[in-house]
This record gives structure tokens, C-alpha cells and sequence, in this order.
């Protein structure tokens, strides 16, 4: 049977007569859409199953319909249901905390999403959850097997590539060594492949660190570091294979200290648990080293030893800025200190950059384009127009009920008269001044 024939048939089947949908479908699909919306202990009623259906539902309708990347892969920047509401919801009911769609569809994406990779609230070897950093490393060897069989298959060599990868920024100790066997087989698989892709250099795909080494190289390095591991945890090995002999200050990794940690971690949930426990110790240690700084500050707090009179270059900013406050501070308006204290600086440093007035060029008009043009033609240049000033107010007189009446001046009142005169012999009545 195709794949669209099961599709209608099971489409068929959530129908009921008549193609009306059961009534189940659609309390369930009201249930998934306002999921966080029902009190916690109204989940009682449900058992396990039930509980993933839900779960299920509810991270297909979320999913993004494009995009890449995100906290899962495909887009997604926030978990289907948030961590707040399944803590409350696996609190009152018990039943449902051992849900492992759970595990998978939801709390995968808190941790992903709450804990940034590679952040300091997510340290390196409390990155995946025990099982799953287990299931990686032999799913890498299991990439290595087959890369021997098909050599110049190109599906092949990418997943070597990505198993490469996996393995080089795995964390490591002693006891993950000895329980996955993974050294050993890293060591045969070099031993025995000659295969071309090893020696040359890594895709513009991959990215991270030691990105200029080629896969055989990088591989060589991560062997190496595995060895330095095991020989600071006591084991004997023969003569070269170590490379920190004679080094008294070696370090351990900090993601192999997180490994006995995340060996309790089981699923994603308590890795959630987990780190919210280390990231809520670290910001108190972080806060501590703070304030114990702070009161190293106050009890070993520099003295002054000597102090050197001003330049006389000095002298003069300083009385220059004391006189100029001393001008302004009658007219700082009434505040807060810091308020005033900012305003007064401002206005110092406004008139420190103010060129003074003696200093300013006069004032000269310009031409325009057309005058410009004219004197290119005609060699001759245009006479500048002068601005007419307005002409003196009119004088004002009130009357009574609150009236003014305009009287003009008794200068200009005799040159009106006589340019009235002139217009009525030349015929024109229209008098507007």
C-alpha cells in the first residue's frame, strides 16, 4: 500500500460517518491548543500515553513551516511547552515523569534552548546526556567501518568527516575510555585506512577548532590527548606514547572533571536539572569573587605617595572651568546633585567648543545660481538686491470699549499725501502703502 493510501485511510478512520470528526480528535486538538492554559493538576486524569499523544501533537503544530538551525535544527527558537509549566505539571502528577516523549519533545529543547552550547552555563562535558554521548561515540565507529568498505562513496566520507568531528570535541576520561573501548578502535582505524580524504584538507563545512589540520591529523591529536589522560590518571604507558612526562604543571580538561556529573545524567531531564543546579552555584561563586573583590579594594587601596603641582597649562583650564561654573550656577535649574552636577558639565563643555563672536567672519550674501549664469554670459555682474526694511510701525491709540485705532506717523504722513496726488492726476484710485 502507498504512502498516500495509508494517509487517507487513516485520515478515514479519525472520521467518523458522514466524514464529521470524532469527538475525541476534537477535544484532544483543544486540549493541545491551549495547553498551558489548564491548571497543572487537571493533567491527573491522564496516563502515560495519553500524556504523549499530547506532547506529540503539540511539537508537530509548533514546528516552524522553514528554516534551518535554531535549537533543534529546524528552525524552532523556543521549546513546544515551556520549562516552567512541565516542572509544575510533572510535580503534581507523577505518573507522567518518566514520559519519555517527554524527554525527547520537549525537555531537549529547554535544555537546548535555556542552555546555550559552548556558554559558560553549559560546560563541555555536560553537553549531551550519559546514553546519548554513548550512542554518539559508536555511532562514530560504526562510521568508521563503513567508510572502509565504500571508499569512494561521497555519503560515506561526509558522515567519517561528521564522526571525526563528533569524536574530536567529545569530553573524555579514564572510565569513558575503558567502558566505550573507543581508543583502541581509533588507533586500528588509523592503522588500517588509506584513504585519500584523510590527508586532505577539512570541507568548508565543518567548522571549529583545528580546522587547517586534515582528519588524520586531527585524529592523531585527539589519540594523543587520550593518552595524556590516561597516563595522568596512573596508567602505564610504554615509552613516547605519553607527551606531558617531565610536566609538573599539567591540567585536566575541565569537561572531563564534568563527566562523573554527567554519568547521574540519564535523559534530558535530569540534565536539565542538572545544569540549572551548576549555572545557579556558578552566578553565587561569580557573585562571591565579586564582593571579595570589592573588599580587597577597600582594605589595599593605593596610597598617594607624592603629588605634583599643576602646569600652568593646567592652572589655566581649571580657573577658566571654575570661573565659567561659577558664572552658570545661578542659572542651573533645581534637581537632584547628580542632575545638577551633569547639566552644569554640559553647559562648560557646550561653551568650551562655542567659537567667541569676535572670532566669527561677517556676514555676506550670495549670489544664486541665475546670477552666477549671467555674469559668465555677459561678463558683467549683476547688482546684488538689497532687502527693503520694513517700513516704521504705526502708532497705536485706544478708545473707549476697549478700541485701538492706528494713527501713522507725522514723518511719512506728508509723503503719503503727496504720492495720493500724484496717482489721482495720473487717473489711478487704488491707494494701498
Amino acid at each position: 500500500m502507498s504512502s498516500a493510501k495509508i494517509k487517507n485511510e487513516s485520515k478515514r478512520k479519525s472520521m467518523g460517518n458522514g466524514g464529521i470528526p470524532r469527538l475525541s480528535d476534537l477535544c484532544m486538538k483543544n486540549i493541545v491548543t491551549n495547553l498551558e492554559k489548564y491548571t497543572p493538576k487537571s493533567f491527573s486524569i491522564l496516563d502515560e500515553y495519553q500524556w504523549d499523544e499530547i506532547l506529540k501533537l503539540r511539537h508537530k503544530k509548533t514546528k516552524p513551516l522553514k528554516g534551518k538551525g535554531g535549537i533543534d535544527g529546524t528552525g524552532r527558537q523556543q521549546p513546544a511547552v515551556t520549562d516552567k509549566f512541565m516542572l509544575e505539571v510533572e510535580k503534581n502528577n507523577p505518573q507522567l515523569q518518566q514520559s519519555i516523549c517527554a524527554d525527547l519533545y520537549v525537555w531537549k529543547d529547554c535544555v537546548n534552548c535555556k542552555f546555550k552550547m559552548g556558554g559558560l552555563s553549559r560546560p563541555g562535558g555536560l553537553e549531551k546526556p550519559w546514553p546519548v554521548l554513548l550512542a554518539s561515540l559508536e555511532d562514530a565507529i560504526l562510521a568508521f567501518k563503513n567508510c572502509l568498505g565504500k571508499e569512494g562513496d561521497e555519503k560515506v566520507i561526509i558522515s567519517a568527516l561528521d564522526a571525526i568531528k563528533i569524536i574530536s570535541e567529545s569530553p573524555m576520561d579514564l572510565d569513558l575510555l575503558k567502558s566505550s573501548g573507543i581508543g583502541k578502535k581509533v588507533k586500528k582505524f588509523l592503522g588500517k585506512s588509506n584513504l585519500e580524504f584523510l590527508d586532505e584538507p577539512f570541507p568548508s563545512k565543518f567548522s571549529g577548532k583545528g580546522i587547517h589540520k586534515t582528519p588524520r591529523r586531527k585524529l592523531e591529536a585527539t589519540l594523543q590527548s587520550w593518552k595524556d589522560i590516561a597516563a595522568e590518571s596512573g596508567v602505564k604507558m610504554k615509552p613516547g606514547e605519553s607527551s606531558i612526562r617531565g610536566k609538573k604543571n599539567y591540567v585536566t580538561p575541565k569537561s572531563t572533571s564534568y563527566l562523573s556529573v554527567a554519568k547521574k545524567c540519564y535523559s534530558w531531564r535530569t540534565l536539565y536539572q542538572t545544569l540549572k543546579v551548576h549555572d545557579e552555584d556558578r552566578r553565587s561563586k561569580q557573585g562571591e569573587k565579586m564582593r571579595e573583590n570589592r573588599r580587597r579594594l577597600d582594605k589595599v587601596r593605593p596610597k598617594v605617595v607624592k603629588v605634583r603641582s599643576a602646569s600652568y597649562k593646567q592652572d589655566k583650564i581649571l580657573n577658566r572651568q571654575s570661573f565659567g561654573q561659577s558664572r552658570m550656577i545661578s542659572n542651573v535649574p533645581s534637581g537632584s546633585a547628580k542632575i545638577r552636577q551633569l547639566r552644569m558639565e554640559a553647559t562648560v563643555t557646550s561653551t568650551r567648543r562655542s567659537a567667541p563672536s569676535s572670532v566669527a567672519a561677517p556676514y555676506k550674501p550670495t549670489s544664486n545660481f541665475g546670477a552666477a549664469v549671467s555674469v559668465a554670459a555677459t561678463g558683467q555682474k549683476v547688482r546684488e538686491r538689497v532687502r527693503k526694511t520694513a517700513p516704521a510701525k504705526a502708532k497705536t491709540m485706544s478708545l473707549a470699549g476697549g478700541k485701538r485705532i492706528s494713527v501713522p506717523d507725522a514723518k511719512t504722513a506728508s509723503t503719503n499725501v503727496q504720492k495720493r496726488l500724484r496717482m489721482l492726476k495720473k487717473g489711478q484710485s487704488n491707494f494701498r502703502f
